[in-house]
């Protein structure tokens, strides 16, 4: 159904440089999962500014906490709807989401608070 649209990538398995191009470059990444456990690529997503549209399940709202779109989980219709909606609209000021990220998920947090847990018994 993708054959002639050039702005859509199968990227296949990527990593690295190239990873992070793609990243800074993407129109809108898309988690569609029914089920996820912390879901890193979205994290890496939104520390790259993306805008992101994620399935309502628990571990990728509980992430994106207002920062990006979400669509009823194995709902196509609706997924549909929100890529319509979002797709063209003016990009969202990502300060916030940057911030966000960084307070809560960079490495320096999680060592501090891990530093913590193993410190408290």
């Amino acid at each position: 159904m993708s054959a002639g649209y050039e702005r859509i990538i199968f990227s296949g398995f990527v990593e690295g440089e190239e990873l992070w191009e793609l990243y800074h470059n993407c129109c809108l990444y898309v988690l569609p999962s029914d089920h996820e456990g912390m879901p890193l690529s979205l994290l890496e997503a939104m520390s790259c500014g993306c805008e992101c549209l994620v399935s309502d399940i628990d571990a990728a709202t509980s992430v994106t906490r207002g920062y990006g779109y979400t669509f009823k989980k194995s709902d196509v219709a609706d997924l549909g709807r929100m890529l319509e909606e979002i797709v063209g609209r003016p990009k969202r000021d990502k300060a916030g989401q940057l911030e966000y990220i960084r307070q809560n998920y960079s490495w320096d947090k999680i060592t501090a608070d891990t530093l913590r847990l193993y410190s408290a018994n």
